[in-house]
């Protein structure tokens, strides 16, 4: 039964993501990935580097000569990624996995890791004086004895700066996932924030989703929506951007959004919130312009770019809609067919969510509720064979 809620068919090409990765980032490997459904409806990471090592050292080893030979043979690095059980079918949720990749890949390039040595993020000042007062000021009415100032302050750096590490985590794994999806990882995480209503909500491990999303927002205008050629002014030339209209003005809108919502401080902690929130807040969000110039630096030589999202999504847009799996597209440049990559699939799936449902209910002749239910199981299932289908077409080559 357990296996019926294991996305298979996502589970290959997520492991050779992780290998394509793990060999162009320059890190080892030898990962095993696995896929683990849970009853809580949010997605997670666990990697565990040496662990049949780590777990034999407890151990007589005496007792076990023929693992000890075979030792060589264990993977270096066991990763194992959580998601929501009721969500299992669901590819285009699915597009948050890429978010749980992106911590692995911060951990194997230290690009937070780096910041935070090189103290590029500081704790801001204004804010910590606040909190500083604040604190103070409780801990004065608790009793008698004199509070010790330079501990009490000790403390609260102390405190602040260990959020401020899991929040920078987490927006550099939404960077990371950006890179690597484009729009489809924006669009997951977008679902999954109404769906959990958890827009506005932060916690010591992880910022609101709110800001999270206006983050990746200004990411996405940058590499899909701005023919400006910022990272490089000398260069007179205009970018490149998304051609199809309806996307762009999706995005533009949703950017539009997300911006004035952050101007009205909409996603700013709340008062009665733990005011370590708000000095986090103060000192990570001004830094995001260099958050992405990091991770740009990193990954940007293998990112999911606008010409591949030009060249392959409206190909395999038109497929979908005719109910014939998007597995590959015909290229503009030597005219030959080609495995669609991993990317375009989910970013053709969520279109085709926003923009084509009506013509594929049409298509399955679902007219009533529960007819719908089912042909959005269909329309899923679809893109599983198409992810599944392009990884064999990917690999076919090589066997030869």
């Amino acid at each position: 039964m357990l296996q019926a809620f294991i996305p298979s068919e996502f589970l290959l090409t997520l492991a050779h993501q992780t290998t394509e990765l793990a060999n162009k980032l320059g890190f080892n490997k030898d990962i095993d990935l696995r896929l683990c459904p849970r009853w809580d409806f949010n997605y997670g990471i666990y990697a565990y580097k040496d662990f049949i090592q780590s777990f034999l050292a407890d151990l007589p080893i005496f007792l076990l000569p023929e693992v000890l030979e075979n030792l060589a043979s264990f993977p270096e690095l066991f990763v194992f990624i959580n998601y929501p059980r009721t969500e299992s079918r669901n590819i285009l949720l699915h597009s948050i996995m890429i978010h749980e990749l992106g911590h692995l890949v911060d951990f194997q390039t230290g690009i937070s890791t780096d910041i935070l040595k090189k103290k590029k993020i500081k704790i801001e000042k204004v804010s910590f004086d606040e909190l500083f007062k604040k604190e103070l000021g409780k801990r004065s009415e608790w009793g008698n004895a004199r509070v010790n100032e330079d501990d009490l302050r000790q403390e609260l750096v102390i405190n602040c700066s260990n959020i401020i590490e899991k929040w920078l985590k987490e927006f550099i794994s939404d960077l990371v996932a950006t890179h690597l999806l484009g729009p489809a990882y924006f669009f997951g995480l977008y679902e999954m924030s109404i769906l959990t209503d958890d827009m506005h909500n932060y916690s010591e491990s992880h910022p609101s989703s709110g800001i999270r999303l206006r983050v990746i927002s200004e990411q996405l205008y940058e590499r899909y929506l701005n023919g400006k050629n910022n990272n490089n002014p000398k260069n007179k030339k205009p970018r490149k951007v998304i051609k199809d209209k309806k996307v762009r003005q999706l995005l533009s809108r949703l950017y539009e959004n997300l911006k004035k919502r952050e101007e009205e401080n909409e996603f700013a902690p709340a008062d009665h919130e733990i005011n370590y929130y708000h000095v986090v807040y103060n000192t990570i969000l001004p830094k995001r312009v260099l958050l992405r110039k990091q991770v740009r630096q990193k990954i940007s030589g293998f990112s999911y770019d606008v010409d591949q999202f030009n060249n392959e999504v409206e190909y395999l847009f038109k497929d979908i809609k005719d109910g014939v799996t998007p597995s590959e597209f015909r290229s503009n440049e030597d005219k030959e067919n080609k495995p669609a990559s991993f990317a375009s699939i989910l970013n053709v799936g969520w279109l085709a969510y926003f923009f084509g449902m009506d013509d594929f209910y049409s298509l399955v002749c679902a007219t009533e509720d529960s007819d719908k239910l089912r042909a959005l199981d269909n329309f899923n299932q679809l893109l599983f064979k198409a992810v599944e289908s392009s990884h064999i077409l990917q690999q076919w080559p090589k066997k030869e």
